[in-house]
């Protein structure tokens, strides 16, 4: 299921379609105020839409709604309506949404409620911090999200997201960046940079000693690094300013490291914001003319996904075990959306 604007500039909202998993036309539902659909286990797709207070009374003009809309099209049904909050996140079963509430500007306050509309808890995180971006929240049956400061010294802290006291793991001279979680949810991957030196260590979440998985000079990193449950870090690194990048694979808890690619695409990652998918690291990789999208399963090979001709704009991929749905723009404004499966020319 996907959103996308409407072609008539008159027409308010974002048009619905839903897309075979076998290939074939894509279905319209209908044209809804909302976007960022997400199609839960309950057959409905649910909706975040922005909206406009109606009187004063409600104290600030913009607010959200979550909307649901049956599969089979029709009119869109209100679920709850939350005005005046913003910077919001809702579950991939549409179950648990987060938001920031009022007011504006210095608040650091959020609240967590069900999709349905019922409160569970207020959380407040220290000053100029925030949730971080690109999937920090939602990702473990266990609902914590990584929270992160812009300053220049950035000290790594834990916020439980059902309510609960923040815990700080780094110290407050560091600038650390979450890479991920380990397998099985005890402890943040992390990177910090330490005289020169790219430094990625573990931390467990309930606190205690550190661990120090690998070093990279920061001269020599070209691209990532990238974790993998914890354990499989993605990285190329550049010895010599001129030379080749070598993508590599290390197995942080052997110590054990393979090449993978002399090729990279090291510009991927800024078109393209999946970079790990169903255990496997994502990767492209520029050679002979052409773009070629990988997959790479830590303990086996690459597989080739898709390749594409380096004269055209690269499409973002989206990738879901064996199946790619991917962009291609045509003349003008236009784009059209295609479904392949791994290896497929057509």
């Amino acid at each position: 299921v996907y959103a996308h604007r409407s072609d008539d500039p008159n027409t308010r909202g974002h048009v619905l379609k839903i897309l075979p998993a076998r290939g074939g036309q894509a279905r319209t539902l209908g044209t809804y105020l909302g976007s960022r659909p997400i199609w839960a286990e309950d057959g409905f797709i649910y909706l975040l839409s922005g909206t406009l207070a109606r009187g004063p009374e409600a104290g600030y003009d913009r607010g959200y709604s979550v909307r649901r809309v049956p599969v089979a099209g029709g009119e869109a049904e209100l679920v709850s309506n939350w005005p005046g909050v913003w910077s919001v996140d809702l579950s991939g079963d549409a179950g648990t949404f987060l938001y920031r509430v009022p007011p504006r500007g210095a608040s650091t306050e959020y609240e967590v409620a069900s999709g349905w509309g019922q409160r569970w808890a207020r959380l407040r995180l220290p000053e100029k911090m925030g949730f971080g971006q690109g999937g920090q929240c939602f990702q473990r049956d266990v609902l914590e999200c990584l929270a992160r400061t812009r300053d220049v010294a950035a000290p790594l802290k834990v916020v439980p997201i059902n309510g609960g006291p923040t815990l700080q793991l780094t110290e407050g001279h560091m600038n650390t960046r979450p890479l991920g979680w380990t397998a099985d949810g005890r402890e943040v991957v992390f990177s910090t940079k330490l005289d020169g030196t790219l430094v990625v260590m573990s931390a467990p979440v309930t606190g205690g000693a550190m661990e120090e998985l690998s070093r990279i000079p920061v001269r020599e990193l070209a691209y990532g690094p990238f974790v993998l449950g914890g354990r499989y870090m993605l990285f190329g690194r550049n010895d010599e300013p001129d030379g080749p990048v070598v993508l590599s694979l290390l197995d942080l808890q052997t110590g054990s490291e393979r090449e993978v690619s002399r090729t990279p695409w090291t510009d991927y990652t800024f078109y393209n914001k999946s970079r790990t998918l169903d255990g496997r690291f994502l990767y492209a990789e520029r050679k002979e003319g052409r773009f070629e999208f990988m997959a790479l399963d830590p303990e086996g090979d690459p597989e080739l996904l898709r390749a594409f001709p380096d004269t055209a704009f690269p499409p973002i991929l989206g990738v879901q075990g064996d199946r790619i749905a991917y962009w291609t723009r045509e003349e003008g404004e236009s784009s059209t959306l295609h479904l392949a499966r791994a290896g497929e020319e057509e």
